[in-house]
C-alpha cells in the first residue's frame, strides 16, 4: 500500500481509537521513521494565523523540504461567517459568541487563501476542529453560555474531549504526510470534514464545515482586507 493509502489508515486508526493520544503518538514515531528510512526530508511544522509569517515559513520550507501552517477553528465556525461590513463588532451591542464564531470563520479562510498563495513555495496551511475541550476558557463563561453548552451536550451535538484528544487532529494536519502537500482543508476527528450549505444546522451536522469557511472569493477578501489593517505585504 502506498503513502496515500498507509495514511489513511492511520486516519482511521486514530478516529477508532478514540483519538488515543499514545496510539497517535506511536503512529507519528513510526511514520517519522518510515520518512527518515527512505531519505525523504523531515517537514518543517509550525502553526499562526498572521500574513507575517511568510519570509520565516519560506526559508523553513526551502531548508527542509516543506512547512506547514495549522489554523484552529471550532464547531462554533457553523454559527456565523465573516461579517466584512463590522469587523470589529462596532455595531450594535457585543456579543462574545458571535464575536467567536466569526473569528473560528476567519481562522479556516486563511488556511484556504495562505495555501493558495504560498503554495509554490513549499507552504500549506489547514485548519482544524479539536472538539469541545474542557479548559481555563469555561471559567469566563456566563451562565447563559453554560446553560447552553450543557443543552448542546445533553443533545449530542458534541462531547467533551480530554485534552490529549482534543488535541489529536492538529498532530494529525501538522505531521501525516498525506497532509504535506496538501492544504485548504478543513479537519475534524482526525480526517477531513464534509461540507454542508451555509444553512444547514449545527444539531444536524456537528461534523460538518460550512461553505463559507473554505469559499475562495471570501478567503482572497479577507486577506486583502488583513492585510491592510497588518501593514502587511500581500506576498
Amino acid at each position: 500500500m502506498g503513502e496515500k493509502g498507509d495514511a489513511a489508515g492511520r486516519v482511521k486508526e486514530c478516529h477508532a481509537e478514540r483519538l488515543s493520544p499514545p496510539r497517535l503518538a506511536k503512529t507519528i514515531v513510526r511514520s517519522r521513521r518510515a520518512r527518515a528510512g527512505s531519505g525523504s526530508s523531515r517537514p518543517n511544522v509550525s502553526c499562526g494565523s498572521s500574513t507575517g509569517l511568510h519570509g520565516a515559513l519560506a526559508r523553513g520550507a526551502a531548508e527542509r523540504g516543506g512547512a506547514r501552517v495549522v489554523a484552529v477553528s471550532s464547531t462554533a465556525h457553523m454559527r456565523a461567517g465573516v461579517d466584512f461590513d463590522d469587523l470589529h463588532h462596532t455595531r450594535g451591542p457585543y456579543d462574545p459568541q458571535l464575536a467567536y464564531a466569526r473569528s473560528k470563520t476567519a481562522n479556516s479562510l486563511f488556511a484556504v487563501a495562505a495555501t493558495r498563495r504560498w503554495a509554490r513555495d513549499g507552504i500549506v496551511a489547514n485548519t482544524v476542529n479539536p472538539g469541545g475541550v474542557a479548559t481555563g476558557l469555561q471559567r469566563h463563561f456566563t451562565q447563559r453560555q453554560r446553560r447552553s453548552l450543557d443543552a448542546a451536550e445533553a443533545a449530542g451535538v458534541f462531547t467533551y474531549k480530554t485534552v490529549g484528544q482534543g488535541a489529536a487532529t492538529t498532530m494529525v494536519a501538522a505531521v501525516l504526510p498525506a497532509l504535506a502537500h496538501a492544504g485548504g482543508r478543513y479537519l475534524d476527528d482526525c480526517q477531513e470534514a464534509y461540507t454542508v450549505p451555509d444553512d444547514a444546522a449545527l444539531a444536524e451536522h456537528p461534523h460538518g464545515v460550512k461553505e463559507w469557511a473554505l469559499d475562495p472569493a471570501l478567503a482572497e477578501r479577507l486577506w486583502t482586507v488583513s492585510a491592510a489593517l497588518t501593514s502587511a505585504p500581500l506576498s
